[in-house]
């Protein structure tokens, strides 16, 4: 099982590196979302496993920060 989340802040300092570590600022109003969690079976092959990153990639799309 796989339950996904994110955290979401008003004001924050955002690290120029690759996973862009974020640190929220002093008095930030920090969200903490947890998501639909995903049941995984206890065996997948290649293509199930691709099947379950990509929705999980779907899932998590719209919080993603570019």
């Amino acid at each position: 099982m796989i339950v996904p989340g994110v955290v979401i802040v008003d004001r924050a300092w955002y690290l120029h590196s690759w996973d862009r570590f974020m640190i929220p600022k002093p008095f930030a109003h920090v969200t903490i979302k947890y998501l639909p969690k995903i049941e995984l079976p206890p065996v997948m092959d290649k293509a199930e496993y691709e099947n379950q990153r990509k929705r999980l990639e779907e899932i998590m799309q719209p919080y993603l920060k570019l």
